[in-house]
This record gives structure tokens, sequence and C-alpha cells, in this order.
């Protein structure tokens, strides 16, 4: 299974100028690396939890059907399914009508297949592609908003934190609690 962005975001989660404001900051000197803060912190919360911000495509490779006929998404909240494809021996794609899916968002991103689906002829023959996101960056959640605000004051205040092998990024303590109705359960 690969999952490859096919178009990213068109815009960052949080405005530069409400950063600033955040992090009283005047002028234009630290812009850029204001900037750069934002796009990581968006890139830490979008892969901690599996979850695309700002609306974007993706598409999702598989060598095989599932047996159980579901395939769960790896990153949600899923907007619609966008293409379904099936690649026979010949590399000739075979384009599966989206109506005979039936997609489950919430919590888990899935897409549950119809059946009569043919075995894909080669490795990686099957391709979903799907858009992802919570929309706009207006339409972020104010809790996913503020720990990517966390992240962005701690890091521009402590560059020369260092990453202890093993233990993951450097973030503050309450970030985890920002963060945690996201997370998805596990079982």
């Amino acid at each position: 299974m690969i999952s490859t962005r096919l178009v990213g975001p068109a815009e960052l989660p949080l405005a530069l100028a409400e950063v600033k404001a955040w992090l009283r900051l005047d002028g234009a000197d630290q812009d850029a690396v204001v900037s750069t803060l934002i796009g990581a912190a968006a890139a830490h919360v979008e892969s901690v939890l599996g979850l695309a911000l700002i609306t974007q495509s993706w598409r999702l490779s598989l060598d095989e059907w599932p047996a159980s006929g579901t395939v769960r998404l790896p990153i949600r909240p899923l907007r619609r399914l966008t293409g379904l494809r099936s690649y026979g021996t010949d590399g000739v794609a075979r384009v599966i009508p989206l109506a005979d899916c039936i997609t489950v968002t919430g919590g888990a991103a899935e897409v549950r297949l119809g059946a009569g689906l043919v075995s894909p002829g080669r490795s990686l023959g099957i391709e979903i592609d799907y858009e992802v996101g919570f929309g706009a960056a207006a339409d972020v959640p104010a809790d996913l908003a503020g720990a990517m605000r966390l992240l962005v004051a701690y890091w521009f205040e402590n560059r020369a934190a260092v990453l202890t092998a093993g233990t993951g990024a450097v973030v503050p303590g309450s970030f985890g609690a920002l963060v945690a109705p996201w997370r998805p359960a596990r079982l």
C-alpha cells in the first residue's frame, strides 16, 4: 500500500499575520522563519494524526483488493472519492464506477467496494483517488489551529532544541492534550 499526494494544499492552515500577532512580532524580518515553522507545524500535526488540514488530493495504490471488501484510507477527513481504477495484465486501466462504492466518513475514512471486482494484473494495480481535508484555513478546527500555534511558538523560542534518538519530535507538553481528541481510536 502506497499513498501519494497528487495535489497539495493551496494555503497554509494558519495566516502569517495571525501567528506573528500570537508571537508578538512586528516587522517582516522574521516572516520567512515563521512561515517555515507554520508549514512544519502543519506537517507535524498531519503526520501525527493522519489528517489533512487543508483540502488536498491523494492516491492510494494497492496490490490486491482486501478480502473484507473494505479499504481504510490512511488520511482523513474524507471529502469525496474522485476515481477508482484497476489495471489488468495488459496495463489498461479499468475504471470502476464510484456508484459501486460506499464511503464511510467520520473517525475512519473507509471505502466499501462492490462485489465482482477483478484482481489486478500487476503490482500496485489498484488506484483509489480521493480528496481529504477540512476545507480552507478558516475551516481548520480551533484546537488543531491552537496546537499548531503552540508548536510554532515553541520552535521559534527554542531553535536550538535537539531531538533525542527514539523520542519523536521536540514538542511542548500541552501539544498532546490539544490533539488527543483527533487521534484515531485503536482497538
